[in-house]
């Protein structure tokens, strides 16, 4: 399989995981995930299909880079751009402009769930 069917493969994948929102927001009352939330399971199916990714974060970007194991020369490239998050009840973070305060749980579930 190309790099493309391999990540049609993890991405269904992970849509058939039940991951759970550990992260908690007192003050506006909402569940977020937390980093250990969706990592090792994206990394077991990211071994499963022969894939791994790069992540790189710059100053206004955030890049990750899937690559095909069994061809390395198979890349898919991501960018999102990054800004300041203001949110209450949270710590100054970058975020990747979607809804969650942590800037890789952000980049990374945009990319699987893309």
């Amino acid at each position: 399989m190309n790099v493309y069917q391999k990540l049609n493969e993890a991405r269904a994948k992970f849509h058939k995981k039940a991951l759970k929102k550990s992260g908690f927001n007192k003050f506006a009352g909402y569940h977020y995930f937390e980093l250990g939330d969706f990592v090792l399971p994206a990394l077991e199916i990211f071994n499963e299909v022969g894939l791994t990714s790069v992540i790189r974060f710059g100053m206004d970007q955030a890049i990750m880079e899937v690559v095909n194991t069994e061809n390395p020369s198979e890349k898919i490239t991501f960018a999102s751009p990054m800004s300041e998050a203001n949110l209450k009840g949270c710590q100054d973070r970058k975020s990747t402009r979607l809804n969650s305060s942590h800037r890789c749980i952000s980049y990374a579930v945009f990319c699987l769930k893309k």
